[in-house]
């Protein structure tokens, strides 16, 4: 029996400092710059999309994103979610362009947005607002980052954007 105990002090010794030294050492994932979108599937109220971007992870180890689950608004205005298709990695010491697979859930039609955010775009700027929760994990350690950021959106950067 004092084996036992002293088995499990000594393994849960062990975790602790695992989780000590990986969780300590985290450094958050920065995008450097959004280079493009693509729309692999299209329904009425509902988007496949591929966003690809430049991202720079200073972390020594793999960082994997398992959950994304972020609402979308125009110019204030709640106009659906986009959700994490599947895990995205991204390679450890360094900088690198990554495709992050998105489902975009609309109250009403896309086509309807599009128009809308075409015809904003046109006339001055749109903001488009991400305001959100992204999960990963760095090792055996999960992670939660808030996301808010937006975006002025003209439709010149609309153009260079979707592919």
């Amino acid at each position: 029996m004092k084996k036992l105990k002293s088995f499990v002090n000594g393994t849960f010794a062990v975790v602790l400092l695992i989780i000590f030294t990986t969780s300590c050492g985290f450094k958050e994932v920065s995008i450097s710059s959004i280079d493009s979108v693509s729309v692999s599937e299209l329904e009425s109220n509902r988007a496949e999309i591929i966003v690809v971007v430049t991202v720079t992870n200073e972390n020594s180890s793999k960082v994997v994103v398992k959950r994304a689950d972020l609402d979308l608004l125009l110019n204030e205005r709640f106009i659906g979610k986009a959700i994490l298709s599947e895990k995205v990695t991204i390679p450890p010491s360094g900088k690198n362009q990554i495709e992050i697979p998105l489902t975009i859930r609309s109250e009403e039609p896309l086509a309807m947005l599009a128009t809308k955010v075409g015809i904003s775009s046109i006339f001055s700027t749109s903001k488009v607002r991400v305001n959100g929760e992204v999960k990963g994990s760095m090792n055996l350690i999960s992670h939660k980052i808030s996301v808010d950021e937006t975006q002025e959106l003209s439709l010149d950067k609309l153009k260079d954007l979707i592919k």
